[in-house]
């Protein structure tokens, strides 16, 4: 075959040739456009990978701040029982002795009473 012959194939080729060129480019460009995508994708994994670890280490901080808080909640409910029954404990001691300083008043006006009618049975007496 010589090249005389291949003319008239080529010149039934080209037009084909012609389509075929931008499928081509686009093939190429979608191809690099994949790349392109998957790289961009992936740098996007990594960054979700990096704020998710971020968030469960705020996460863990949370819960062991939450547990610390916890703890302390207990301790302090325990200290308000215990100042609620000291409190109880003063206020009935206070409502006795309350009771005590009534009785000891009631007791002294009654010897001022009785000293007062002894000086006057002596004031009469010698008299």
């Amino acid at each position: 075959m010589g090249w005389l012959e291949l003319l008239p194939l080529l010149r039934r080729v080209l037009p084909l040739l012609d389509r075929l060129a931008p499928m081509l480019e686009a093939l190429m460009a979608g191809r690099m456009g994949g790349r392109a995508a998957v790289e961009m994708n992936a740098a996007n994994l990594a960054d979700f990978a990096k704020a998710h670890t971020d968030v469960q280490a705020t996460l863990d901080d949370q819960r062991l701040a939450l547990a610390d808080l916890g703890s302390q909640l207990s301790v302090l409910r325990g200290e308000a029982e215990t100042y609620r029954s000291q409190a109880a404990r003063l206020a009935s001691q206070t409502a006795a002795l309350a009771r005590t300083v009534q009785l000891l008043v009631a007791v002294t006006l009654l010897l001022v009473v009785l000293c007062l009618a002894l000086l006057i049975v002596l004031l009469l007496r010698h008299r």
